[in-house]
Order: C-alpha cells, then sequence, then structure tokens
C-alpha cells in the first residue's frame, strides 16, 4: 500500500509539472499573459533583475532590435518570456524561439559575469500611439529540476511610442577626464532632422558653451560622436548636449560630474597652433595660486611685447598671442611663476609663418 501511494503521489506531481510548463512554456509568462515563472517558485524575487534595454520611440512599421539582461539569482543558467501588447516578435538568432505568443529562450543560457542575455527583433505597428514590452526572467540553479531554488523576477513594463519621424535618442552620454582634458562621448540609436549638438560646460554656478558638434541629419543606425574639452582648470562639472533641429526645436541631455584635480607642477605646455598666422596659445599649469608674467621676445633676445603680468589661480589656464602686426619668424614665449613655492621660468619656441 505504501509503495502505491508514492507512486500515486509522483504520478500527479509529474501531471502536475507538466501541466504547468505546457501552459507557460519553458520559462512561464509574462505579466501581459500570465503570472510568470510558477513551475519553479510561485512567488517572483527582487533578487533577480530583469531589463529590456532598445529604443523607446519606434518609427511605425520598422524593425528594431531589443536586448533582454537578467542579473542576480543563482546565476548559474538563465531563461526568458517577452511580449508585445501591439507589435511583433521575432527571434533575432537560434537562442531564442516564438512559442504561446511569446518569445522565450531555445533552451537555458549560461551566464557570465553574474549576466545573462538575449536580442531579439520588434516590429512596430503601422500606426503611431503607444505600445508596451513585457518581460519575465528566470535565473536558475541547472540541476535540471524547477525547485524554490531557481529564481525569477518580472521586468519593468517598457514603453514604446511609436511615430512618424523618428526624433534624436541617446542610447548613452557620458564624461571622462584625460589629464586636463575632459573627453565626451555620446551615441544616437535614431536621428532625424537633427542639425546637431551645442555642447555646454557647467561648474554648478555657471553655464558656459564650448562647442557645436554637427548631427548626421537623418539616420535609423547608430552612431558615436565624441569632444574633447580643453579645460585647463580644476574643479567639479557635468555637461550639456543641446540637440537641435533643423527647425529651432531642441532637447537638452545630462551628463555625470567629472573631478578636475589641481596639477602636482608648474608646466608650460607646447603653443597651438605652431607654426601659427596671426594668433596662437600657450597653455600653463600652475600647483598653487601666483603670478603670471608672460612675455615675447624674438629670435634677437629683444622684448617684443608682455602678454600678461597677473595672478593666477591654481589649475589649468591658456594665453594668446595676437601678431597681426609682428613679421614672420621664430619668437619666444616666456613665462615666469611666482608663488608661495618659489620662482620658476619656462620658455616655449612660436614660429610665425606669413
Amino acid at each position: 500500500m505504501r509503495t502505491w501511494s508514492v507512486l500515486i503521489a509522483l504520478f500527479i506531481s509529474v501531471a502536475i509539472y507538466s501541466s504547468v510548463t505546457h501552459i507557460h512554456g519553458i520559462v512561464g509568462v509574462t505579466k501581459l499573459n500570465g503570472e510568470g515563472c510558477v513551475c519553479h517558485d510561485f512567488a517572483w524575487t527582487s533578487n533577480v533583475n530583469v531589463r529590456i534595454t532598445g529604443p523607446d520611440s519606434v518609427l511605425a512599421g520598422s524593425l528594431v532590435q531589443y536586448k533582454i539582461r537578467i542579473v542576480g539569482g543563482p546565476g548559474i543558467s538563465g531563461g526568458f518570456n517577452v511580449a508585445a501588447r501591439a507589435g511583433a516578435l521575432s527571434v533575432f538568432d537560434s537562442t531564442s524561439v516564438f512559442m504561446d505568443n511569446e518569445l522565450t529562450h531555445n533552451s537555458p543560457k549560461l551566464f557570465s559575469n553574474d549576466t545573462v542575455s538575449w536580442t531579439f527583433n520588434y516590429r512596430a505597428p503601422n500606426t503611431v500611439g503607444w505600445d508596451t514590452i513585457y518581460s519575465v526572467g528566470l535565473s536558475a540553479n541547472r540541476d535540471s529540476m524547477p525547485t524554490t531554488d531557481d529564481k525569477w523576477n518580472f521586468g519593468p513594463n517598457f514603453p514604446v511610442k511609436i511615430v512618424s519621424q523618428i526624433p534624436v535618442e541617446l542610447s548613452s552620454f557620458s564624461a571622462s577626464t584625460n589629464e586636463s582634458n575632459v573627453i565626451l562621448t555620446w551615441v544616437t540609436v535614431t536621428e532625424t532632422n537633427n542639425r546637431g549638438f551645442e555642447i555646454y560646460r557647467n561648474d554648478g554656478a555657471t553655464e558656459e558653451k564650448i562647442g557645436f558638434v554637427k548631427g548626421a541629419g537623418n539616420s535609423s543606425e547608430y552612431r558615436s560622436y565624441s569632444f574633447a574639452d580643453k579645460i585647463r582648470i580644476s574643479g567639479t562639472f557635468y555637461y550639456v548636449l543641446k540637440q537641435i533641429d533643423f527647425d529651432g526645436s531642441f532637447r537638452n541631455f545630462r551628463s555625470n560630474s567629472v573631478d578636475l584635480t589641481p596639477p602636482a607642477e608648474f608646466l608650460v605646455y607646447a603653443n597651438y597652433p605652431n607654426p601659427f598666422n596671426p594668433e596662437t596659445s600657450v597653455s600653463f599649469s600652475i600647483p598653487v595660486n601666483g603670478n603670471i608674467k608672460s612675455e615675447i621676445f624674438n629670435s634677437g633676445g629683444e622684448l617684443v611685447e608682455t602678454i600678461v603680468n597677473s595672478t593666477f589661480e591654481s589649475g589649468y589656464h591658456k594665453i594668446n598671442w595676437y601678431a597681426k602686426n609682428r613679421p614672420s619668424g621664430i619668437y619666444y614665449c616666456k613665462i615666469d611663476y611666482t608663488s608661495p613655492l618659489g620662482s620658476f621660468s619656462r620658455i616655449t619656441k612660436l614660429v610665425l609663418a606669413k
């Protein structure tokens, strides 16, 4: 009798498990069609993070790619389901399959660095409006048995705006330091009527326009941009991209903050441009506040002009020499720095070529 009871219980368990996995596909279903990966555990957990990344605006009728990422949980192998309320989903490669009105993994995929991901296709509806992409992800221990040791979670609903024209959409915008320069990089996913980007530097009190980068006009491909801010001053800054359309409309994007520490010593950098006509710039750095005296000498050692003689704060600076009324030839810029650290001098060679 005991043996029959065990066999009956085992049969019922297998029947229930088979029914659940048949209803929910491989990993379960999204909020659009069901209640998640209940064949593994009846409750979702915040220890598993599920995210969809990709364009939040899509041209009506067009095909784009999205990526679903799963982080956390046991982190051995994973699976997913995605569904769209109005658009059409399709496989991007052989790692996924379409079944039960949802896109899901073809077989469990191993995690790498606590992350597993899949790419999938989405075709937007032919009419403008809004769509939603739903997702659910599973992080399993890969013991071949669905148990409560496996963990899953729903991803946030991903809204997609279906448009008749593609706006300019950024996938990233960041600022990083390289010695005394700040390097700005950004990537656009789509562009429509994009004249370009005005670039502003903000120190928390004032905002200054420092440059402009021409846009691509119209594009449905990823495009990378960069800009170097030769700032020459110390402090904490963030940057603003002002994306401007040909009709004058614009949107602003803000970067992360960057810190530029004061220089460790007095340095004078090569002038730029060199040779030059009629103006060139000489950059220098000073570790503490002090007096800067900058003089121009000709090749015979005669003093031609004193550019500046005043106090400068610690940091990176730039002085300009306008030589429109000077003859072509070799000149020398001598910079004297006097501070509590002592007195120092540096000389750099300038070539005026008219």
